[in-house]
C-alpha cells in the first residue's frame, strides 16, 4: 500500500488494524474471484499466485484482469479512507517451485523462483516509474494491449522492457 508507513505513524493501532482488515478483505476477495491463490499476507501486502496449485487455463489474462479490478476497487477505497489503500502491483510470468518450506512446526506452502522475485522487484519499481501496476516482459508477451513503459534497470535482473495496464 502506497504510504503505508506514514499512515501507520498517523493512525492509532486500532484504526490501522481496522483499515488494513477492510482493505485486505476487499483485495483478497478480488484475487480469489479471479482464480488467484493467496500465498501469504505480509504486513500490508498480498502475495498471490495464479496457475497454482493446479493448472488454470488463461491464467495470464486472469492475473492482469485481477490487477485492473484491484486498481478500480482500491481507488474507491482510497477516496473513502483519506488516501489509504492505493496499491503498487508487480506481475510476472514463469516457472516456480511450489511446496512446503520451513522447519519443524514453522512450515509454509509457498512459491520460489525468478518470476516470484521479479514480481516483487516490479512492485517496488512502481515507485520510481510513477505507476501502480508494473508488468514484466514474460507476462506482457502473453497478454495483449498493455502500455510499454520502456526499459528499466531492475536489481538482479538487468535492463528489462516493462509494461503497465491501459487506463
Amino acid at each position: 500500500i502506497e504510504g503505508f508507513s506514514a499512515a501507520t505513524a498517523q493512525l492509532g493501532a486500532q484504526e490501522m488494524v481496522s483499515r488494513l482488515n477492510a482493505y485486505l478483505g476487499l483485495t483478497c476477495g478480488i484475487v480469489l474471484r479471479h482464480g488467484g491463490m493467496i500465498d501469504k499476507l505480509v504486513g500490508d501486502s498480498i502475495h498471490a499466485l495464479f496457475n497454482a496449485p493446479l493448472d488454470q487455463p488463461g491464467h495470464p489474462g486472469k492475473a492482469v484482469a485481477c490487477a485492473a479490478e484491484l486498481l478500480a476497487a482500491t481507488e474507491a477505497f482510497s477516496r473513502a479512507h483519506g488516501g489509504f489503500g492505493r496499491p503498487r502491483i508487480g506481475l510476472d510470468y514463469g516457472a516456480a517451485v511450489l511446496g512446503d518450506v520451513g522447519f519443524g512446526t514453522r512450515i509454509d506452502y509457498t512459491a520460489h523462483g525468478p518470476a516470484v522475485n521479479l514480481a516483487a522487484r516490479l512492485q517496488e519499481a512502481n515507485k520510481q516509474l510513477g505507476t501502480q501496476v508494473c508488468i514484466g516482459p514474460a507476462l506482457a508477451a502473453r497478454v495483449p494491449d498493455l502500455i510499454p513503459l520502456g526499459e528499466v534497470e531492475i536489481r538482479s535482473f538487468g535492463r528489462l522492457a516493462l509494461f503497465t495496464l491501459r487506463a
